[in-house]
C-alpha cells in the first residue's frame, strides 16, 4: 500500500489540554494533521536558533539547464496576509532550534501575523510554501502558535535540529550535484523528465518499514530519505522527483489524493506545454516482480486524467471545502485537498506512445513495418517487443485478438524474421501482456 503520511496534531493548553491520536496507517497522512496550537498570554519565547541559510539546498547548483521555480502553492493564496506568511516562511525555516519540543520536533524561527490570521491561513500559507520547496525537507506540516498584544506568533516546526541540518543538507546537495552531473547536456524537456523518472526507480525503494512500523518516517516521507537514503515512501518519491523537475527546468507540482485504498501523493510535470501525470511509486512497484519490468516501470509515465482516474482519486481543491474541513477539529481530522490540479488531457508526450511502434489498421503495410521492428529487437537481443496500439485506429482488445487469435499477425510477423535475418531465428510462440489502460501490447521474444 503506497501512504502519504504528515505528522500533525492539535493541542490546546487554556487550562485543560486535549489530546488527540493519529489515524491508522491508512488514514494518518497530508492532511490528517492536526496543528499544534498553544495560547501565551504577553510574548513569545523562543530556544535558541541555528541559521542554517548559507546551506540552502540547490541555492549554488550548477547544472546545464535553468531551474524552474515553483510557484502553484503560491499563486493559489487567497490573500496578501497568507503571501505575506509565505514569503517571512523563505527565511524562518532557515532558522532551526537544537532543543526538542514534547512532541520530538524542533522549533523555526517563529512568525508574527496579524491577529485576524488564523490558523486555516497558517495552514494553507504552510502547505503552499511545502508545495513549491520540496527542497526544505525537513520543515513538519505541524505548527505552535501563541497570541500576545501585538499578534499572534506562528512557529514552524523541524524534524530535524540545526545541529543536524548543518550536516544533512550538504550530504543532500551533494547528491543532487550528481544528479546532474551525470544527465547528458542538450536534452529535451521529455528527454529530462525520463532520465529524472528513471534516476528515481533505480536509487529509491520503497520503504514498508515506514508504514509498517514508523521507523524512519522522519526520513522517508520527504526529498532528503529518497535521494540520500534510497527509501522512501509516496511522499518522499514525489517530493525528490518534483525537485529534480525543477531543477531540471521542468513545470510541476505534487498531487494529493487516494489509491489503493489508502491516502497517496503522486507529480503532474509540464512538458512542452502541456500537462501530465507521473506516478513515481506506482511506476517502481509495477515493475517489481513482473515478466516485462523494464516496460512496466512506465505504466504511469505521463498519462492523462482520464487514465489516472481508473486506480487514483484526486482529493478535491480546498476552496472546495469548508474551513473547518481543511483545518481540522477536536473530533475530525483535516481533509485531504489540493492547492492546485491541473487538467491533463494531452498525449503526445505519453511514454509508450512516443517510444513504441504503433499498430494502426494492421493493414499490409502497417504489418510490414511491424515485422521490421520486431527483427530490430531480435537482433539487438531483446527480451520482449512492445507495441501501442493507437486508438485513432485500432482498440487494444481487437489489435490483441488480430495479433494472437484470429490472424495470428504476429506469428507472420516472427516468420518474416526467421525468413530475412541471417543472426537469429525465433520460435512461434510467446508470453504476452496487455497494459489495456495504456493500449500497449508486450510479446515475449523466444529465441531458438
Amino acid at each position: 500500500m503506497k501512504i502519504l503520511k504528515r505528522s500533525f496534531c492539535i493541542v490546546l493548553i487554556c487550562a485543560m489540554l486535549f489530546a488527540f491520536a493519529g489515524c491508522d496507517a491508512a488514514t494518518s497522512l497530508l492532511g490528517d494533521a492536526l496543528n499544534k496550537i498553544a495560547e501565551a498570554d504577553n510574548s513569545v519565547t523562543q530556544p535558541a536558533l541555528e541559521n542554517i541559510s548559507n546551506l540552502n539546498p540547490t541555492q549554488n547548483l550548477e547544472t546545464n539547464y535553468t531551474a524552474m521555480q515553483l510557484a502553484h502553492g503560491y499563486d493559489a493564496l487567497l490573500t496578501d496576509s497568507q503571501r505575506e506568511c509565505y514569503d517571512k516562511l523563505k527565511s524562518s525555516v532557515y532558522n532551526v532550534s537544537n532543543t526538542a519540543d514534547e512532541g520530538g520536533t524542533y522549533s523555526t524561527e517563529s512568525l508574527l501575523m496579524p491577529n485576524e490570521f488564523g490558523t486555516y491561513d497558517m495552514r494553507l500559507s504552510l502547505n503552499a510554501f511545502m508545495e513549491d520547496h520540496p527542497e526544505v525537507f525537513w520543515l513538519d506540516t505541524s505548527f505552535t502558535f501563541s497570541t500576545n498584544n501585538n499578534g499572534v506568533f506562528y512557529t514552524p516546526l523541524s524534524l530535524f535540529n540545526g545541529d543536524e541540518l548543518g550536516v544533512m543538507i550538504p550530504v543532500f546537495n551533494n547528491k543532487i550535484d550528481d544528479v546532474f552531473s551525470a544527465m547528458p547536456e542538450n536534452l529535451t524537456e521529455y528527454e529530462r523528465e525520463v532520465f529524472l523518472h528513471d534516476y528515481i526507480l533505480n536509487s529509491v525503494t520503497y520503504d514498508d518499514a515506514a508504514v509498517d512500523s514508523d521507523v524512519n518516517s522522519e526520513y522517508s516521507y520527504n526529498s532528503y530519505g529518497a535521494l540520500v537514503n534510497g527509501l522512501a515512501v509516496c511522499e518522499g518519491y514525489s517530493e525528490a522527483f518534483l525537485l529534480l523537475l525543477s531543477l531540471g527546468g521542468i513545470e510541476g507540482c505534487n498531487i494529493t489524493g487516494t489509491a489503493d485504498g489508502g491516502p497517496h501523493l503522486w507529480t503532474a510535470a509540464k512538458i512542452s506545454g502541456n500537462w501530465y501525470y507521473v506516478d513515481t511509486t506506482f511506476d517502481d512497484s509495477s515493475s517489481t516482480g513482473s515478466d516485462f519490468a523494464e516496460l512496466n516501470r512506465y505504466k504511469y509515465f505521463n498519462i492523462t486524467t482520464e487514465q489516472l482516474a481508473q486506480d487514483h482519486e484526486i482529493s478535491p481543491i480546498f476552496n472546495e471545502l469548508s474551513k473547518s474541513q481543511v483545518v481540522g477539529s477536536s473530533t475530525e481530522s483535516p481533509a485531504l485537498f489540493n492547492l492546485f490540479v491541473p487538467q491533463c488531457t494531452a498525449v503526445d508526450m505519453n511514454y509508450y506512445r512516443k517510444e513504441l511502434p504503433h499498430i494502426t489498421d494492421l493493414s499490409q503495410r502497417n504489418r510490414n513495418e511491424l515485422s521490421e521492428e520486431l527483427l530490430k529487437a531480435a537482433e539487438d537481443g531483446e527480451d520482449y517487443f512492445a507495441m501501442f496500439a493507437d486508438p485513432e485506429y485500432i482498440g487494444v482488445e481487437d489489435a490483441y485478438t488480430l495479433l494472437f487469435d484470429d490472424e495470428k499477425y504476429y506469428f507472420e510477423f516472427v516468420d518474416y524474421v526467421n525468413y530475412t535475418s541471417d543472426e537469429v531465428e525465433l520460435l512461434s510462440r510467446a508470453t504476452t501482456q496487455k497494459i489495456e489502460a495504456q493500449n500497449v501490447i508486450i510479446a515475449s521474444i523466444i529465441y531458438d
